[in-house]
């Protein structure tokens, strides 16, 4: 295996197009893969020529992309426009399957099945990564996430959905050399490499573990047989003043994911938001469907609780590596992380390189976020999706 990372502030299409690809060149590799992502201003015209361009000067086989807010590669993040980054991929001995789906085929496939024969390439389990990027406005990528699980199960999902425009086609979708407007694209990985992942929702536990007693769709009524509202004030009353500060802008509700467990941490929770509380009945709304007998546990959020979060989970990552090092990876994060929740440029990338070295890493700042959480695949909200390709384990290993 190969990669390289290249990125590039030309205000000028073309000549940003030609300063990443030789830059890829220059790593000497043929790339099987090439993930392009660029902030808007470089799709007010016809893209199309530029991505054929891209694929004649790289050689690359494959070819996968999106617009970003923000974007991610050459050690940076870039929060302003322009900007362009590249990644590139050798991956000796990987089939690679690209892909482009509609709203509407999807919707035509009954739930569970909808990559039923659409990918026979793939020999499917962990083995099998997907890269996936949607047109938020026009594609169920939540959806999607489900099928990948049942299609595959245990194969980790990541990507996110293009932001940076303002409405339906306005952030555009990259496959090989057609630009489309709307639906989703992706990338199908199998075989030749190892992949790990590392999701960071960004979260802190508060109070202790819940149990639902009482609940409907999306609506929590009861918690241990008292309603969710008083609960949830007895929590907050044992808090210390600065967490009840955060609280107030960064309440979130995490359900476990995997209820065979005999205990709960930090990651084992699936984090969604509230959406409101009605005072009279003492219920709590939140973007997730739930059951009785489900557990819970409420969280916070925060630039503090975010950064705290992803660095001890990769500093968790790094040690279970044992000595082996990443040789490439993705980083799709929440379009509200970056500067504007930190204050400081290059945080996640920062804490990254800090933790398992400098790689090309690449990805873009996304209106969405994919990833697995407790085996599943999930659409999140102000997420760090990471995932990374390792060193081949030597061979008396």
């Amino acid at each position: 295996m190969k990669f390289a990372c290249a990125a590039s502030h030309e205000a000028e299409t073309g000549k940003a197009v030609e300063e990443c690809a030789r830059r890829i060149q220059e790593a000497g590799l043929a790339p099987d893969l090439l993930l392009v992502f660029v902030t808007a201003n470089h799709v007010e015209e016809d893209f199309a020529p530029h991505l054929a361009d891209l694929r004649q000067r790289t050689g690359a086989k494959k070819l996968l992309g999106c617009t970003g807010q923000g974007l991610i590669g050459g050690g940076s993040e870039h929060e302003e426009p322009p900007a362009m980054t590249v990644w590139a991929a050798s991956l000796p001995g990987a089939a690679l399957h690209t892909f482009h789906w509609t709203q509407e085929q999807l919707e035509a496939a009954r739930p569970g099945e909808f990559l039923k024969g659409r990918l026979p390439a793939l020999a499917g389990g962990g083995r099998s990564v997907f890269i996936v990027l949607g047109e938020p406005y026009t594609f169920d990528t939540e959806r999607l996430a489900k099928e990948v699980d049942a299609a595959y199960p245990g194969a980790p999902a990541l990507g996110g959905n293009a932001s940076g425009g303002n409405g339906p086609g306005t952030q555009p979708l990259f496959l090989e050399e057609e630009v489309y407007r709307e639906g989703l694209v992706g990338v199908a990985l199998a075989g030749g490499f190892e992949f790990r992942t590392v999701v960071s929702q960004g979260c802190r536990p508060i109070g202790r573990h819940l149990v639902i007693t009482k609940a409907e769709g999306n609506v929590i009524f009861e918690l241990g047989g008292r309603p969710t509202l008083a609960v949830l004030k007895e929590i907050l009353d044992a808090l210390s003043e600065q967490d009840q500060r955060r609280v107030r802008h960064g309440l979130h509700v995490g359900r476990v994911i995997n209820e065979s467990q005999a205990t709960f941490k930090q990651g084992d929770f699936l984090i969604r938001n509230p959406l409101g509380i009605d005072p009279d009945s003492g219920a709590l709304a939140v973007g997730d469907l739930f059951r009785k007998g489900q557990t819970i546990q409420f969280h916070v959020r925060d630039a503090e609780a975010a950064a705290e979060d992803l660095r001890g989970m990769l500093g968790s990552f790094a040690k279970d590596l044992g000595g082996r090092k990443v040789e490439g990876g993705f980083l799709f994060s929440c379009n509200g992380r970056g500067q504007r929740l930190f204050g400081t440029p290059d945080h996640d990338s920062g804490l990254v390189r800090d933790a398992l070295g400098n790689f090309p890493l690449a990805g873009f700042f996304a209106a969405g976020e994919v990833g697995p959480v407790g085996g599943r695949n999930f659409l999140h909200g102000f997420t760090s999706s990471l995932g990374f390709f390792l060193e081949e384990k030597p061979a008396h290993a």
